[in-house]
């Protein structure tokens, strides 16, 4: 945890930003001299869309969120059908067992436009985001909407094999995990590769709003553990190009596996995730890691919050589902970790992830020194901050 001397001062240095800002048009992100309430949602108006790119053999459907220049009268409410994306045979099955699919809603413009040049400073740092075993691009899409209405570009695959739907008939989703940790990174690095191309949308209008050279990489559980797995100093897979790990929920002890423990990683990370959780326990996985790494790390954990509280993806259609296409038992046992009225209220997690998350990248992406002031305890959540 920061000194209340150096929280105290910070904050009078936000106020201080705050003021001498408030004569610039247009939407601003945090900055060496702003450092705007990351709890709160961000200025840009944001956009998302969807594209689908080819990595050797593998079909990958990525989601985008970006600031965008919404046109008059146009929302920003979007809404996914998870159901709609199964294949064929497995929609037939669910469909036939009567069960109606509840659509993820987002607060984003599907395919509204990216800000124009004139409307921005500079390019927008990129986030890649990586879901969790057997979910899903979009699984998270609070915290992803949230850092793209504070100036970033999020890109978030599905993992091809690893999604929701590729656990049917019983096939355990851990069965090929070894495979999985190590495409995973591959898809990310082939993601920046098609931003650096301009090939990742047909149009190539998000890819020039990039800032390549500020990337970070976030994911929950095994997302969480890929995105440490590709900034580590021993990891076959690393990747240069990212500079920033917010992992949410990892396994870290997997790190040790691949010969890349935790003590390897060098880049600013943020460990985020709930002293209830059960698949990725608190002490061994989340601590664990925070403690082997070398600063500058922080640690925040949520008391009362288990491992999918940190997705949108708690619902009783979804567990419905997963039962009727006959998911793995540890698939069906992950669904109520984190779900349910004995955990923390799901818009108080969303809050809290989504203000450290964004608070840490205007640190080390932005060079928001200021927006450490907001690195601050909360009630119920326990912080640990070590910048040096």
């Amino acid at each position: 945890m920061l000194p209340r001397a150096t929280i105290l001062a910070l904050a009078l240095l936000v106020l201080f930003a705050a003021a001498s800002g408030c004569g610039d048009d247009g939407p601003r992100g945090a900055g060496p001299d702003s450092a705007p309430d990351p709890f709160a949602r961000g200025a840009f108006a944001v956009g998302v869309r969807t594209v689908e790119i080819t990595r050797d053999a593998r079909r990958l459907r990525v989601e985008l969120w970006y600031p965008a220049a919404l046109s008059d009268g146009a929302e920003e409410r979007d809404s996914v059908d998870l159901l709609a994306e199964a294949p064929a045979d497995v929609r037939a099955t669910i469909e036939a067992a009567g069960l109606v699919s509840q659509p993820l809603v987002q607060r984003a413009a599907r395919d509204a436009a990216p800000l124009g040049a004139a409307d921005r400073a500079e390019g927008f740092p990129v986030v890649l985001f990586s879901h969790g075993n057997a979910g899903s691009r979009v699984q998270s899409h609070f915290l992803c909407t949230h850092l793209a209405s504070h100036g970033y570009i999020v890109v978030a695959p599905d993992h091809p094999g690893n999604t929701l739907y590729d656990t049917s008939d019983g096939k355990n989703p851990l069965d090929q995990a070894a495979f999985h940790a190590v495409e995973r990174p591959k898809d990310l690095s082939a993601l920046l590769d098609r931003l650096e191309a301009g090939t990742l949308t047909a149009s190539g209008d998000i890819e020039a709003l990039a800032d390549l050279s500020r990337v970070a990489a976030s994911g929950h559980s095994f997302g969480g553990f890929t995105s440490l797995f590709i900034v580590a100093r021993k990891s076959p897979l690393r990747d240069e190009r990212v500079r920033v790990a917010i992992p949410i929920s990892p396994n870290t002890e997997a790190l040790d596996f691949f010969a890349a423990p935790a003590s390897t990683i060098n880049v600013p990370t943020l460990y985020i995730g709930g002293t209830d959780d059960v698949t990725a326990p608190y002490d061994t996985q989340l601590v664990a890691g925070y403690l082997q790494q070398p600063p500058p790390k922080a640690l925040v954990a949520l008391e009362g919050t288990g491992h999918l509280g940190f997705t949108n993806m708690c619902g009783d259609d979804i567990a419905q589902a997963a039962k009727i296409i006959g998911a793995h038992p540890i698939m069906l046992a992950g669904i109520e970790d984190g779900c349910g009225p004995k955990y923390r209220d799901p818009a108080e997690v969303f809050r809290i992830t989504n203000g450290f998350a964004a608070a840490w990248l205007a640190i080390h992406l932005r060079a928001s020194t200021a927006s450490a002031s907001w690195l601050a305890e909360q009630s119920g959540v326990e912080v640990r901050v070590a910048l040096e």
